[in-house]
C-alpha cells in the first residue's frame, strides 16, 4: 500500500461490485417509485434501493431522466460504505469548501461531502469550491 486512501477505494469498489452482483439477484425488492415505468435499469435501481443506497425524491419519484448531483453521490457513497445504514457524521467548525454550508439545496449534504473528502474519495473543483449542485460526470464518478 502506497497511501492510506487505498483501503477506502478498495472498499468502495467492493461495495459497488456487490451492488452490481445483487442487481442480478434482486428483482422487485426495491421501492416502487411513482415513475417506475420510466426506469430502464430496474434491476440495478431495485438493488440500490434495497441496499438503502438510494431512496428517491420526497415526491415518491426516482427521476431516471435526471442527473445526479455531486452532493447526492456523496450521500450515496457514505451510505454504501456504512452497509446501507445512515452514518453518524459530523461537520467541521471550518468547512472545507466555501460553497456548501450556505448554499441552498446543498447544506444538507455537508456532512457527507466532508466525510468523502476526509477519506480521499472526492475533491473540490478548484478555488475552494465543491460545486455541490453540479452534475456528476462519468469521469468524476
Amino acid at each position: 500500500m502506497r497511501n492510506k486512501e487505498f483501503p477506502q477505494k478498495k472498499v468502495l469498489s467492493l461495495v459497488l461490485c456487490v451492488a452490481v452482483m445483487l442487481s442480478v439477484m434482486v428483482t422487485g425488492a426495491g421501492a416502487a417509485f411513482s415513475d417506475q415505468d420510466k426506469i430502464e435499469n430496474t434491476e440495478a435501481v431495485d438493488a440500490c434501493s434495497a441496499l438503502n443506497i438510494i431512496g428517491g425524491y420526497p415526491d415518491g419519484s426516482y427521476k431516471p431522466e435526471g442527473n445526479i448531483k455531486r452532493s447526492e453521490i456523496c450521500k450515496m457513497i457514505c451510505v454504501a460504505l456504512n452497509g446501507g445504514e445512515e452514518p453518524t457524521l459530523g461537520t467541521p467548525a471550518n468547512p472545507t469548501f466555501s460553497d456548501v454550508r450556505n448554499t441552498p439545496n446543498a447544506a444538507w449534504a455537508e456532512k457527507y461531502i466532508e466525510s468523502c473528502v476526509s477519506q480521499g474519495i472526492v475533491s473540490g473543483v478548484g478555488g475552494g469550491r465543491f460545486s455541490p449542485n453540479g452534475n456528476v460526470t462519468g469521469s468524476q464518478l
